[in-house]
């Protein structure tokens, strides 16, 4: 137990990660996101596992999404080279999506953070068996033409791309670099409540 808080607490994001991981390595880490906390076990995420050999594709892809929406050269530019840069820095990237459920049972923000949960599960059972991995967001990940060339529906977001793989020399995030406790936990009785009580 005290193996896996330490890995926790000292979990950091490693921005260039070079061994590849092995398949059934991915699928045990993918099956611990699958364990996230679930409102009405609504299941609304899916993986899409990519490997380097796939940014090519990926990238032919994006291109005839652009040329069929008439999309400006800049934005296939800008995402061709986003997606060259990520497989540039991971052997192995998986889009999580989210298929978010409009019919009112859940509201939307719980299954966002069910789809967060998850990918944090998965990058601690991915550092918890020795590989490295980051969680990468921004323009690339929310880009209608990846939504696009990927074929997910308007109801689908990508939620981010975990990029994993293994590192020669893991560098763990030293424990001057951790929040401070006390500046993010409070018990209620030490809180100003104002006029209102």
């Amino acid at each position: 137990m005290s193996d896996l808080i330490e890995n926790i607490l000292t979990r950091k994001s490693q921005p260039i990660i070079d061994g590849d991981i092995a398949l059934s390595d991915i699928e045990r880490i993918v099956q611990c996101g699958l364990t996230a906390p679930d409102h009405r076990a609504l299941r609304p995420w899916r993986y899409i596992l990519c490997s380097r050999e796939d940014c090519e594709k990926l990238v032919r892809r994006v291109g005839l999404v652009a040329l069929a929406q008439e999309a400006g050269d800049t934005s296939v530019e800008e995402i061709t080279e986003a997606l060259q840069r990520l497989f540039a820095t991971a052997p192995r990237v998986v889009i999580c999506v989210l298929d978010v459920d409009r019919s009112g049972r859940v509201p939307e923000i719980e299954q966002v953070l069910s789809a967060g949960a998850a990918i944090q599960s998965m990058l601690i059972a991915a550092e918890a068996m020795g590989h490295s991995g980051y969680w990468r967001t921004g323009k690339l990940a929310y880009s209608p033409l990846l939504s696009a060339a990927l074929g997910l529906e308007e109801n689908t977001l990508i939620c981010g791309l975990l990029c994993l793989g293994r590192l020669q020399k893991r560098s763990p995030l030293p424990a001057a670099q951790r929040p401070e406790l006390h500046r993010h936990f409070f018990n209620l009785n030490s809180m100003p409540c104002g006029d209102f009580i």
